[in-house]
């Protein structure tokens, strides 16, 4: 009897390790799927965690309000965890198309209540059953195993609390980067149907005979089997296929994968490719963006008269870096937080990435810009000079992935220790919609910028615009804006437009001639299809600054946009 019950303590104390391992890989796959469906932020991401929470205490208390009458039993436990793990598929299958589902398309946000219904409707099968489970637990330990020195709630509390442990490591390190989400979910129902199988057979329950057991045994062990099957064999490829095509219905996939930083896509129209990152667009080649990509980079440098070095934070890739090579640089320095969407472009070459990746100029950091730009000025105030270093750009987002075949040398990067300072900082980032974002926005993130910034140097400011009239809430935030660069700069511009440049520099003033500014322009001779003499003078035009300004007037100043009072998100 005493080998029975240690044997069935051991059993159970697995299966609350497992339910503890599932059930943070599910809510994270679920929440980064959704996500790219709906292309969500840090709220979506609460709101869904939220629904999580609350259907959760939800199957808590409604099997705990039951439990008197069902008197919960092994048996139980083992039929919500087999529920659990065939609810898998099926609730992935309807996060990859949520966007179909509620008539959004690529790249559209849907809006909170959209999120928090979807969420809500998703969740409810595997939150309530997730729930549940903690309580049968509870009950089914009380019943078996529990003795006077620690309750069933704490022992099962603490197994579950070290299988979440376990399963968000495991999701972050070796699961994500390197295993489609179709075969992670395969994973997790086939551990979940193991440990359902151990129960039926190692732990007595208190009513049914060994041929039930047995017979119900034999029943998960076929559905383990199918799980295994389906993981062993071109199953599992083919039904992540099959998502990618719900997900993407309409669209040509070119290139799909996931990294610990978000999601991949590169969606093939014709002879265009259009690189998504997380649900959003991030780059168009070989026809990129033309009036955008020329605009960022050119009008600024029309207020840099001899540009040397350049810094691009985010979305060098598509345009701007090809622009910025025009020019007599020394050197492109370009930070991407991603080292998948490098990748990503370079496994399906065009002229245009082609030329931007392998320029000798450009130098290409895998880091996050505010990490980057923290790192050089703590590296400039200690003066410090050591030899630059190389890295291979490759492995991170996937092992089968590899840039090495793709290119013909090692993509370099910044010289750690670098004392460099930048004629160009370009923050060519998405615009603020989610906190991530909104840190390059902030005063202490200006403030960092402003110390890497040469004599005469210039920040530049991609922000959304409209050229006749600016919203109550496109208003409020161009407000913000100006407030935290002129808390941060001596010398602010804007250039509006329907994309609004924000220019400012701590030693340039920016309002010289126009004359000046385009006979500039026309000693570099650049070949450009957008910029010319005429749009330079509609773009700088002073009564476009006016009504700008104009409509920026308030006798209320906002609130400057710090890292802490986040004030300038875009909704």
């Amino acid at each position: 009897m005493a080998a029975e019950a240690r044997r069935a303590r051991l059993t159970l104390g697995a299966a609350y390790v497992v339910m503890g391992f599932s059930f943070p890989i599910i809510q994270s796959l679920l929440v980064r799927e959704m996500l790219v469906s709906l292309a969500g932020n840090e709220l979506s991401i609460g709101i869904l965690l939220g629904s999580w929470m609350l259907l959760e205490a939800l199957g808590a208390t409604v099997l705990g309000r039951l439990a008197p009458r069902l008197r919960p039993t092994v048996g139980l436990y083992v039929a919500l965890q087999v529920l659990f793990a065939l609810l898998l598929l099926p609730v992935l299958y309807l996060a990859f198309g949520a966007r179909h589902l509620l008539g959004g398309v690529p790249g559209q946000g849907l809006g909170l209540s959209l999120i928090l219904f979807s969420s809500f409707v998703l969740l409810i099968p595997v939150a309530l059953v997730d729930g549940s489970m903690f309580t049968a637990g509870c009950h089914v330990d009380d019943t078996c195993v529990s003795d006077a020195r620690a309750g069933s709630v704490g022992r099962v509390y603490v197994h579950e609390a070290i299988g979440g442990i376990l399963g968000g490591l495991a999701f972050t390190y070796l699961l994500v980067p390197y295993i489609p989400a179709v075969s992670i979910v395969l994973l997790l129902a086939a551990i979940n149907l193991a440990s359902a199988l151990s129960l039926t057979l190692l732990v007595p329950a208190r009513a049914g005979g060994g041929r039930r057991r047995l017979s119900l045994g034999a029943g998960i062990a076929g559905l383990l089997a199918t799980a295994l099957a389906l993981l062993i064999t071109p199953g599992a490829q083919a039904l992540q296929r099959h998502f990618i095509a719900w997900q993407w219905r309409g669209h040509d996939v070119a290139f799909y994968g996931n990294s610990v930083y978000g999601n991949i896509v590169a969606l093939r129209h014709g002879e265009q490719l259009t690189f998504m990152t997380n649900g959003l667009p991030a780059l168009t080649v070989p026809v990129p963006d033309v009036e955008y990509v020329e605009d960022v980079v050119h009008l600024p440098l029309l207020f840099v008269p001899e540009p040397r070095r350049v810094l691009v934070l985010g979305g060098g890739l598509g345009g701007v870096i090809r622009e910025l090579a025009q020019y007599p640089v020394e050197r492109i320095d370009y930070a991407e937080l991603d080292p998948l969407l490098i990748e990503a472009v370079a496994s399906l070459p065009t002229p245009l990435t082609e030329a931007e990746l392998y320029d000798p100029r450009v130098r290409i950091e895998l880091v996050d810009g505010r990490l980057l730009v923290h790192r050089l000025v703590r590296q400039q105030d200690a003066g410090q000079r050591p030899a630059p270093h190389d890295m291979t750009v490759s492995g991170r987002g996937s092992p089968t992935r590899d840039l090495a075949p793709h290119t013909p040398h090692t993509l370099p990067t910044l010289g750690r220790g670098s004392l460099t300072r930048y004629d160009l900082i370009l923050i060519n980032l998405p615009y603020p919609t989610t906190l991530q974002i909104n840190r390059f926005h902030t005063l202490e993130f200006l403030l960092m910028v402003r110390e890497l910034l040469a004599e005469g140097g210039v920040v530049a400011l991609p922000t959304p615009g409209r050229a006749a009239y600016l919203s109550p809430g496109l208003r409020d935030l161009h407000g913000v804006w100006r407030v935290t660069l002129e808390a941060a700069f001596d010398h602010v511009r804007p250039i509006p437009g329907d994309l609004t440049l924000w220019l400012a520099s701590p030693t340039a003033p920016l309002d010289p001639p126009m004359d000046a500014l385009v006979q500039r322009w026309e000693a570099r001779a650049l070949p450009t299809y957008v910029i010319g003499e005429g749009y330079i003078r509609y773009r700088l035009d002073d009564r476009l600054l006016d009504s700008f300004d104009a409509a920026l007037a308030d006798d209320d100043p906002p609130p400057i946009n710090r890292d802490l009072r986040p004030s300038g998100l875009l909704a």
